[in-house]
């Protein structure tokens, strides 16, 4: 629906083409520095897959970052169960032992393995959306520019297979 109001906006017999809009939230969770994120999924990785398995998603952009989401945040469940049994095991003494375990932890073999894995998963998720951001595109404008020549014999086709992104570049939505 906000695709055709835009071009009502217009009024032009130029065809407009827009992708999903991005799931700019979902994206920032999936993407957020390692670190950071594996003190996110300590303390809410319960509630954030359990909100992401009960809202429906309707575009397919937003599907895609919910599994990654999904993905990401589900192992870290694990942890998070286990940063609250710590916390209820500790006495008030010994918490500032507790707290330098816990940041030795953040340096281990371990949570260096699941910084990579939610780097690879982020990576591959940014991959994934530019694949789709530019199917999205090239579908929606072959689609419009159909519309825009039918029945006019003769009309040039246009081919997009030239548009290039990359995962790191920003994709703006108009």
């Amino acid at each position: 629906e906000q695709r055709r109001t835009r071009q009502a906006e217009v009024g032009s017999s130029v065809p407009m083409v827009v992708e999903d809009p991005a799931p700019t939230l979902l994206r920032e969770l999936i993407s957020i520095n390692p670190v950071a994120l594996i003190f996110l999924g300590s303390s809410i990785s319960i509630p954030l897959v359990v909100i992401s398995l009960l809202t429906p998603m309707k575009t397919e952009r937003s599907r895609l970052a919910q599994g990654y989401v999904n993905v990401i945040y589900a192992p870290m469940m694990f942890l998070q169960v286990a940063f609250f049994w710590m916390l209820t095991q500790v006495r008030f003494v010994d918490l500032p032992r507790a707290y330098l375990a816990v940041f030795f932890f953040m340096l281990s073999v371990p949570c260096f393995a699941a910084w990579c894995i939610c780097l690879v998963c982020a990576s591959r998720h940014g991959r994934q959306d530019v694949a789709l951001v530019e199917g999205q595109r090239r579908a929606r404008a072959r689609e419009a520019m159909h519309a825009a020549i039918a029945g006019v014999p003769g009309a040039p086709e246009i081919d997009f297979d030239k548009a290039m992104q990359r995962e790191w570049e920003l994709i703006y939505t108009a």
